[in-house]
């Protein structure tokens, strides 16, 4: 065991030399002017490949501090026009250089190159977005109680800079732009503070790029309902185990955390912008959310919007029906989306404040009239079935016929609006 102990010892002080010498060997690193350019060319040039290659193992493993990091990026852009195709490892390692937390001057310098790389070689456009859109994710340090701390927002601003100045120079890059944004959105299960930064900044970016807002908005629902879902499911899963064997599960939820923080994002984004984002998140809604079986948050979404909006209102609430209906004819696999549409008509109309009686009442006539309706005609049909999935839809109004009932019995038999 003693001489275990003293292997262990030994190792450690061992790594601790090492770390000192690679410690000193970095503050000692001094990048000349033209020294870059000169490898970049040789490499050009295939005369000195050497060079070239212990240049991008210093990008790589030292950290530049601000003038060597001023030296890369001066010699980048007086040969931007030589970093074509064969210069990828290179241009790679310096999209990777720590850049954005560098004061004004130096941002701007890197701004200049990315600018101008992207202008002369195209081909590197995606793996430059890449590497910006990467950036949009932050740690538990980098947020305070109320958004994200001020060091953090001016990081986050010189990245959106840049995007911004791209596709304002090639507007063909939006696109590309709106597929590695989707690409590159963290793991569900990456945590809070990931998903909120770059939710955040989705946002952030919809502000400049307003013909992107729609994209943006669906992406973000999409990855709320991925959280839904599996908040959904693990709660089944915990009541089944609580069931047969009697289990208990502590563990903090955080996909549920994610959920809420990436909700409260898109509230304040409403509460901002408000008109132009609750008609987007109407068309979200309607395209991606309404589809949606086995949900039971995100949906809340919109009754905040029908709440502050009586034209989304007006819209959301008409156009539910209209699919519990069977009014759109939505073609094959639609019962289920009936069902849901019939399930959100209810839970809107019950929990929506802001509704007046008479709107109630008029919904509850229609459900009534449209039930006896389809009663009517099964039994005077000559292919009537008794399969219960055939008659889903009619199922899910009644429900949500008794539901309001149930819900809103004392507001509308207490009402002189229910006199008629």
């Amino acid at each position: 065991m003693a001489l275990v102990a003293r292997k262990s010892i030994a190792a450690q002080l061992l790594q601790k030399s090492l770390d000192r010498q690679t410690a000193l060997a970095h503050a000692r690193l001094k990048l000349k002017p033209k020294q870059v350019e000169s490898a970049i060319v040789a490499q050009v040039e295939h005369t000195n490949v050497v060079q070239y290659n212990e240049l991008i193992k210093i990008l790589r493993e030292y950290p530049l501090n601000d003038d060597n990091f001023k030296c890369v990026v001066d010699d980048c852009l007086s040969c931007v026009v030589l970093l074509g195709r064969n210069c990828v490892p290179f241009v790679n390692a310096v999209l990777l250089l720590d850049w954005a937390h560098r004061d004004d001057t130096l941002v701007t310098l890197y701004s200049t190159f990315l600018i101008g790389l992207v202008t002369a070689h195209t081909y590197h456009c995606p793996s430059v977005m890449r590497c910006l859109v990467k950036l949009f994710q932050a740690k538990g340090d980098d947020w305070e109680e109320n958004g994200p701390s001020p060091k953090q927002v001016k990081l986050w601003s010189n990245i959106h800079s840049i995007i911004a100045q791209i596709v304002a120079i090639m507007p063909m890059t939006s696109d590309l732009l709106m597929q590695i944004v989707i690409e590159s959105f963290p793991y569900y299960k990456a945590g809070c503070y990931a998903n909120r930064s770059y939710i955040h900044n989705l946002i952030w970016m919809s502000k400049y790029l307003p013909a992107l807002r729609e994209q943006l908005m669906m992406a973000i629902i999409n990855r709320m309902i991925v959280m839904d879902v599996n908040i959904v499911e693990r709660e089944k899963i915990s009541n089944k185990a609580e069931t047969q064997f009697e289990m208990d599960f502590d563990d903090p939820d955080e996909v549920a955390e994610s959920l809420d923080y990436s909700m409260l994002e898109v509230l304040n984004w409403l509460q901002d912008e408000r008109d132009p984002i609750l008609h987007i998140l109407c068309n979200v809604f309607e395209r991606v959310v309404l589809p949606t079986y086995g949900i039971r948050h995100v949906q809340f979404l919109l009754l905040y919007t029908i709440s502050i909006n009586q034209q989304c209102a007006d819209r959301v609430l008409s156009n539910l029906w209209s699919v519990a209906a069977g009014l759109q004819g939505l073609g094959p696999g639609a019962l289920a989306t009936r069902r849901t549409a019939a399930s959100h008509l209810a839970g809107l109309l019950a929990r929506c404040v802001r509704i007046p009686n008479s709107r109630i009442i008029n919904y509850l006539k229609s459900m009534t009239e449209w039930c006896h309706a389809y009663i009517t005609a099964t039994q005077e049909s000559t292919t009537a079935t008794d399969n219960l999935k055939a008659h889903g839809a009619f199922h899910a109004i009644c429900h949500s016929v008794f539901y309001l009932i149930a819900f809103k019995h004392h507001h509308l038999f207490n009402s002189k609006e229910s006199e008629y």
